[in-house]
């Protein structure tokens, strides 16, 4: 759920439409990538406009100052006709 980049200090999570618990899933990872100081600065994430778990994620992220997000208006993707919105999290890794 949690990919490498290749970029240093990029992750990204993979798979949130599976999540069933956004807050969970989060918070471990938050507390994975700051107890092991994780040298990860920024993760970012995806998801389409008809789910929900992107807002849910960036409204805990927020909600509990972990860090700063950022996201892109919502762009069509002429393949699948979705609208799709990619968010970056600034890991505060003092909170």
């Amino acid at each position: 759920m949690l990919n490498q980049t290749t970029c240093c200090g990029i992750k990204e999570f993979h798979g949130i439409k599976n999540i069933s618990n956004p807050t969970a899933f989060i918070q471990e990872i938050y507390d994975l990538v700051v107890k092991r100081e994780d040298r990860t600065a920024i993760i970012w994430f995806s998801d389409t406009t008809e789910r929900i778990n992107g807002y849910k994620i960036q409204k805990y992220i927020e909600d509990k100052r972990l860090g700063k997000v950022t996201s892109t208006n919502p762009t069509k993707n002429k393949r699948s006709g979705h609208d799709i919105i990619l968010w970056a999290w600034e890991i505060d890794n003092n909170a």
